[in-house]
């Protein structure tokens, strides 16, 4: 019964660390905002599974604004960045919802 029971442990374990992790970027000495762009765009690139299913082309969105943001842009700036992806990743979300 031990046994079985650490196998249970083991296995569950394995099962946790074989989540997909956030891929931060590899780059440290890039600004906050960068910083902070680069996270929002992996966490959406790493968990969101509908892309494809979406016709959602989340790379070209990063092509698109990732140059908006450097060292200099103020928290104004880079909020609007984020908004534009979001209602971007909305519009289609909700253009295929009215389809079907």
């Amino acid at each position: 019964m031990k046994k079985i029971n650490f196998a249970l442990l083991c296995l569950s374990v394995s099962f946790a660390f074989a989540q997909n992790p956030v891929s931060y970027p590899k780059d440290t000495a890039i600004s906050k905002p960068e910083l902070n762009f680069e996270v929002l765009w992996h966490t959406f690139e790493d968990n969101y599974a509908f892309f494809k299913l979406r016709n959602i082309d989340w790379h070209a969105a990063y092509q698109k604004y990732r140059p908006l943001i450097n060292a200099n842009t103020s928290d104004d700036s880079l909020y609007t960045v984020f908004l534009r992806c979001w209602l971007l990743f909305m519009t289609i979300i909700s253009m295929l919802s009215f389809r079907g």
